[in-house]
C-alpha cells in the first residue's frame, strides 16, 4: 500500500513538473519549451540590450532539406546559339527572356508589372526603399528598412504605414515582439503586483447628529458631512499551469484604511450644542450634562478591506488574434472592518465617547471574465468584470464611555447573518517592455451590499432617569443593509520568468 501510494504521488510531481515547464511564455520562440534559462527581465532591461537594433535573419538557400549540400554547384550546360536555325527557341525558354548564353547588346529583358497589396497586377511601382512584408499574424504591412528611432515616412507613428508599425517598427527593431509570439502571445505573467489608490462610498442615509440649540432644526453636525480621504493600497496576483489551457490564479487586494472625520463648535450653555441622545434637549429637559449644552462635537469614521480570491481561468483567441480574453469561476473571502466614533464635550469637562466597531466577513463564490484588444504587438486594452453570491456574518461591538457627572462605561454586542453580493470591476492598459515584463496602468471599482456600517448602527433610545441608567435594558440595534464602492487608480508590473 505505501509502495503503490509513493508511486501515485511520484507520477504527480513528474506530470505537474512537465505541465509548468511548457506554459505558454513565448520568452524564447526556439526548440525549448521554457524559459527558465532566459536572463530576468530586469537584468534585460538594465543590460540595455532592447535598445540595440536586431538584423533580420536571412533565409538559407533550401533552408530546412536534408539533402541540401552548401558547396554544391549544377554543371552548366554549354549552349552554341549560333548552331540553333534561325527563330529556334531551346526547351523550357519563355518568350521575352534572354537566350542561354551572353545577352545580345541591346536586349532589355521583359519583367512582370509589380504587385500592390491588394494584389492588382497593374498597380503603381512601390517607392525606393519599399518592401513587402507581413505581421506576425499573416496581415500585410508595410515595412520600412531603414527605421530607426526617429523613425522614416510612413514607419512614424503609432500606426502609421501598417498594422504594427508604429511599435513594431517606427522605434526601432528592437521593440519588434515577433519572435516572443507578436500579438498571437498570450497574455501570460507569473506574478503582478499593483498599487491602488481608491477611494470609498457608502450609502449612509444622513441622520443629524448636534443642533446648535434645542429640538434640533438648527442643525450643526450630520453623519454625512464626513468624507473619506484616498487611501492607498496594494494588489497581488500570481499564476501557474493548472490543466491545458487553463491557469490557476490567486489574488489579493487591500491594505487600503480610509478615514473621515467632521465637527461642529459653539459656546456652551443654552445656546450650546444638543444631541439625539436627549432628543436635542427636549427628553429630560436641556438634555444630558455629558452629551448636550456642549461646546464641542464630532464624527469620525475609518474604514478598511481584504479581499482573497482563487479562481481556474481558461483563456481563448480569436482568429487574427485581435482579440483576447478568458473567463473563470472561483471561490472568494472579503472582510471588511468600519468604525465610527460619535463624541460630546461641554466646558466643564464633562462627555461622551459613542464608539461602535462592525466587521462583515463575506464567503462566496464568482465567476467572471475580461477581454483584451491587441493594438499593437506591445500594448494592449483590457476590460474585466466578475460577480459572486456570499453568504455574510455581520457583527457590531458598541462602547459607550460616560465621564463627568457619571463615569461608567456600557458595552452592547449583537451579531447578524444574510446573503450579500460583491461586484468587481475594471480597466486598464498594459505595454510589454520586453518578453518578460509589462507594465499596466487602469482604473478599478469594488461594489459590496449587505455588509455592517458602524455609522448606521447608533442606537440613541434611553429610558428614564440620567445617564448611564437611561441606557439600561434597550436592545442592541444594528444596521447590516449597508453597501460600499471603492474606486481608484492602479498601477504596476507583469513579471514572468
Amino acid at each position: 500500500m505505501r509502495i503503490h501510494s509513493l508511486w501515485i504521488v511520484t507520477l504527480m510531481l513528474l506530470v505537474a513538473q512537465n505541465t509548468w515547464a511548457q506554459k505558454p511564455t513565448f520568452s524564447n520562440q526556439s526548440s525549448q519549451p521554457d524559459s527558465q534559462t532566459e536572463e530576468s527581465g530586469l537584468a534585460y532591461v538594465a543590460s540595455g540590450d532592447w535598445r540595440v537594433e536586431r538584423e533580420p535573419a536571412q533565409p538559407t538557400a533550401m533552408q530546412g532539406n536534408p539533402y541540401y549540400n552548401p558547396g554544391y554547384q549544377p554543371a552548366s550546360m554549354p549552349m552554341n546559339i549560333a548552331a540553333y536555325p534561325p527563330g529556334y527557341m531551346p526547351m523550357g525558354q519563355m518568350p521575352g527572356m534572354a537566350p542561354y548564353g551572353v545577352a545580345p547588346v541591346g536586349y532589355q529583358q521583359q519583367l512582370m508589372p509589380p504587385v500592390n497589396m491588394q494584389g492588382n497586377m497593374n498597380g503603381p511601382v512601390m517607392p525606393a526603399g519599399y518592401s513587402a512584408g507581413y505581421s506576425s499574424g499573416g496581415e500585410p504591412e508595410s515595412y520600412c528598412a531603414d527605421c530607426n528611432d526617429s523613425g522614416c515616412g510612413s514607419c512614424r507613428g503609432l500606426f502609421g504605414g501598417g498594422a504594427f508599425c508604429g511599435f513594431g517598427r517606427g522605434i526601432g527593431q528592437p521593440w519588434d515582439m515577433s519572435e516572443y509570439g507578436g500579438k498571437c502571445a498570450p497574455r501570460w505573467f507569473d506574478i503582478g503586483a499593483e498599487a491602488t489608490y481608491f477611494t470609498l462610498e457608502t450609502d449612509s442615509e444622513s441622520q443629524v447628529l448636534s443642533s446648535l440649540g434645542v429640538t434640533g432644526s438648527n442643525v450643526a453636525l450630520r453623519t454625512g458631512d464626513t468624507s473619506y480621504d484616498h487611501a492607498a493600497g496594494m494588489r497581488f496576483t500570481a499564476n501557474m499551469v493548472f490543466w491545458a489551457g487553463s491557469n490557476l490564479e490567486f489574488s489579493y487586494i487591500g491594505m487600503n484604511n480610509f478615514a473621515g472625520l467632521a465637527d461642529a463648535s459653539a459656546t456652551a450653555g443654552a445656546n450650546g450644542l444638543y444631541s439625539p441622545m436627549s432628543n436635542f434637549g427636549t427628553n429630560p429637559a436641556g438634555g444630558y450634562t455629558e452629551t448636550d449644552q456642549s461646546s464641542y462635537h464630532s464624527i469620525a469614521e475609518s474604514n478598511r478591506f481584504d479581499s482573497f480570491e482563487l479562481n481556474i481561468k481558461r483563456g481563448f483567441t480569436t482568429p487574427g488574434c485581435w482579440w483576447q480574453g478568458s473567463y473563470w469561476g472561483g471561490l472568494r473571502y472579503f472582510g471588511m472592518e468600519d468604525d465610527s466614533r460619535y463624541f460630546t464635550r461641554n466646558d466643564s469637562g464633562d462627555s461622551m465617547s459613542y464608539l461602535n466597531e462592525t466587521r462583515s466577513d463575506l464567503y462566496g463564490v464568482q465567476i467572471g471574465g475580461d477581454l483584451s484588444l491587441i493594438l499593437t504587438q506591445r500594448l494592449s486594452w483590457t476590460g474585466y468584470s466578475e460577480i459572486g453570491v456570499y453568504g455574510a456574518t455581520n457583527k457590531q461591538n458598541t462602547a459607550i464611555s460616560l465621564t463627568g457627572g457619571s463615569n461608567a462605561v456600557v458595552n452592547e454586542t449583537i451579531q447578524q447573518k444574510r446573503g450579500s453580493m460583491l461586484v468587481e470591476a475594471g480597466t486598464f492598459g498594459n505595454f510589454r517592455i520586453n518578453s518578460r515584463a509589462s507594465v499596466k496602468i487602469g482604473y478599478q471599482a469594488l461594489y459590496v451590499n449587505g455588509v455592517a456600517l458602524a455609522i448606521d448602527g447608533y442606537n440613541f433610545d434611553t429610558n428614564a432617569g440620567g445617564l448611564p441608567a437611561a441606557l439600561a435594558g434597550r436592545s442592541p440595534f444594528m444596521d447590516d443593509n449597508g453597501a460600499a464602492l471603492y474606486h481608484g487608480a492602479t498601477a504596476g508590473f507583469e513579471m514572468v520568468w
